[in-house]
């Protein structure tokens, strides 16, 4: 994710950029009352591994109408495909809508299969 950040506001949002994580906090009564006393809504934060901020990249592109360049370790993924959670359009993968809802679960084997590939 370099030079990109990805955030999101409100109870639960999260901070993405380059090697660096940050989230929230997720309960709303927590949260309005952080920013009522004038205090931090941050909950936690952490580094980001090489490995992580690409997990993180293919969150992003999946979650986008672009989608996700297939590159080198994404380019043999029949078995997922097959599943009809994703699709090929001009070089990029999209999420199908089953996709959508299953972006932990797809994430999650692109991961698997591009270790083995690599």
């Amino acid at each position: 994710m370099v030079g990109k950040a990805v955030s999101r506001l409100g109870a639960g949002g999260a901070l993405v950029r380059r090697d660096h994580a940050r989230w929230n906090l997720r309960a709303w009564e927590d949260y309005r009352r952080a920013i009522t006393e004038g205090r931090s809504v941050v909950e936690s934060e952490e580094r980001l591994t090489a490995e992580q901020q690409e997990l993180e990249r293919v969150y992003l592109a999946l979650r986008t109408e672009e989608g996700l360049a297939i590159t080198a370790p994404y380019r043999h993924l029949p078995p997922l495909m097959s599943q009809g959670w994703l699709v090929e359009h001009n070089g990029r993968l999209r999420c199908t809508p089953e996709g959508w809802l299953r972006l932990d679960s797809l994430v999650n084997e692109l991961a698997m299969h591009t270790e083995t590939r690599q």
